[in-house]
Formats: C-alpha cells, structure tokens, sequence
C-alpha cells in the first residue's frame, strides 16, 4: 500500500479547507510481502527460490531491521517488521550454491548453443568451394582498388597481396576457433567454469557441502561463484527464509517491509536544507514517531 504524506509546510487553509500546496511525499508499505529484488543487483533463483548475497544492515528502527537495498536512492534501505526472534534470511548451504553453479553454468552454455551454431555455419561457408571463390575475388577486387588513383611498383604490388593473403588466412583461422566449442568465445570459457564447477562440486566432503555458502564477486565471472566462508571478500549467500506460518489463514499479517524510509532518514542525517525540501524529512518523522513493537505484538501473528 501507499501511504502518502505533505509535509506541514506544503500545506494551506484555504476556504475553511486543508489543502495541499507543495510534492506528495509517500511511503510504500507491503503486507506479507518483502521484494526480494530490491535487495541486491546479484540475485539469483533456484528449483527452492531466491539465492542473494546477503544483505549489508545498514540501520535499525526500534530494533527491527533495515537492510540495505540496490537501485534507485528509492530502495536504498529496506525496513523489515517481524514478530520478536524471527529472521527474513536463512544461510545457504555449499552443496545448494555449488550446484546452482553448475545448473546456471549448463543454462548459459545452453543459451549460447545457437552462436556456436551459427559460427559453424560460417566457417562451412568460408571455406566451402562458392566461399573460397568469394574470398579470391575480394582480394582480387581490393588489389585493383589498390592499384587505382596511382602508380604502384611491382614490389609493392607483391607485398600488398602478401597482405591481403595474410589476412584472409587470419580471418579463416577465427572463423575456424569460433566454430570449436574448445575456442569459441563464449562457449569455450563457459565449457572450462562448467568443468571446473563439477570437479569442485565433486571434491567436497558432506562436511564441506553442509557449511554456509559465500559468493566471491568478480567482474570476469557472471553468475556465482562459490567460494569456502572465510575467503577474503567474500559475502555470505542467504536464501528468505521460512518467515510466515503456513497453519495461519493466508490474510493474517506476519510481516511487514517498508521502503522509501531510509532515503529520508540519510537526507536528515546529511542536514539537507528544510525549507528546500521538506517532503524529504517526512518520511523519516512518521516512520520513527510509530511504535513498531507494539505494530508487531499486537498486528502480527
């Protein structure tokens, strides 16, 4: 839901009636509901539901939670309202993450299927008899444009086909490495992570498979990347955890989260100018003036 608020000094009297005179400034509050989306860019869905680094908590109101989101300055931080001793996130274990990696490594090389298939075709071309043909008469067409506008020596002649040779011989050795699932640009290095993600999911003892998960962010590498807990760098893998009670009827309230709180709470906290932008101060007053334990003790079951 929306709850929306001006603040006291866009407001005006005006024929006996509260009126607004300035920007709306609004809180989005969910019921049972948390967007787990919001929480990191890195996020990631398996056969059980959501896999995410875990999320940094950047606050707290009244002891309850607020994490740090990814996006717009709008989710920067997430309150989360639960009933005392439970917990939105749960660890995942290694065995979990390790063949998610596999499971995502296999989708990828599964995507890239078709531009593998692709390149052969282009290679067949290329050295086919009609694309052999083709490629001689490129040449022959670009050593007369050479030749044209003024006068060559025979020397240069000679070293411009040389050229031309040469990198006609080039291009058909990368068409020829792009048709091979070892050399393809995608394929090939996908086909190395997949190897290797299989021979260390393989390698781990049941001791090793039932420790938390942690993701080693890395610009080279999409997808994750497990890693043993402890590495430096490292972020700790969580899935949502079971937080609702499946015996209650689905409408009773378990959990609240609220967004666009944090926002306005940094705006105070950097001293922005009031009087310039008093919608950002409101959020923040209203979500502090509540009583949030007395929300969860009475509103959530």
């Amino acid at each position: 839901m929306l709850l929306g608020f001006w603040p006291p000094e866009m407001t005006a009297v005006r024929g006996g009636r509260l009126v607004p005179t300035g920007e709306l400034s609004h809180l989005i509050v969910y019921a049972n509901y948390v967007r787990e989306e919001s929480f990191d860019r890195t996020f990631w869905k398996d056969a059980s539901g959501v896999l995410l680094p875990q999320p940094k908590q950047v606050g707290d109101v009244q002891g309850f939670p607020v994490y740090e989101g990814a996006g717009s300055v709008e989710v920067s931080g997430i309150l989360v309202v639960q009933p005392k001793g439970r917990s939105l996130f749960a660890p995942v274990s290694q065995e979990r993450f390790r063949k998610f990696e596999v499971a995502d490594l296999e989708r990828q090389l599964a995507e890239a299927a078709p531009a593998l298939t692709q390149a052969r075709q282009r290679y067949d071309e290329a050295v086919s008899e009609a694309g052999r043909a083709a490629r001689e008469k490129r040449i022959a067409d670009s050593l007369t444009q050479y030749q044209q506008g003024r006068t060559r020596t025979p020397e240069q002649v000679a070293s411009r086909m040389q050229d031309l040779r040469r990198m006609d011989a080039e291009e058909e050795a990368r068409l020829k490495a792009e048709a091979s699932p070892d050399t393809h640009r995608v394929v090939g290095p996908l086909t190395t992570r997949l190897n290797a993600a299989k021979a260390a999911l393989a390698a781990q003892s049941p001791a090793d498979l039932a420790e938390p998960a942690c993701h080693q962010p890395d610009s080279r590498i999409i997808g994750p990347h497990p890693v043993r807990l402890g590495t430096a760098g490292c972020q700790p893998v969580v899935s949502v955890a079971r937080w609702y009670n499946p015996a209650l009827p689905r409408a009773t309230l378990q959990l609240l989260s609220v967004e666009r709180y944090w926002m306005s709470r940094e705006a105070v906290r950097r001293g922005v100018d009031r009087t310039r932008s008093p919608w950002l101060y409101v959020n923040a007053a209203v979500v502090e003036a509540l009583d949030w334990d007395a929300i969860a003790s009475t509103l959530l079951k």
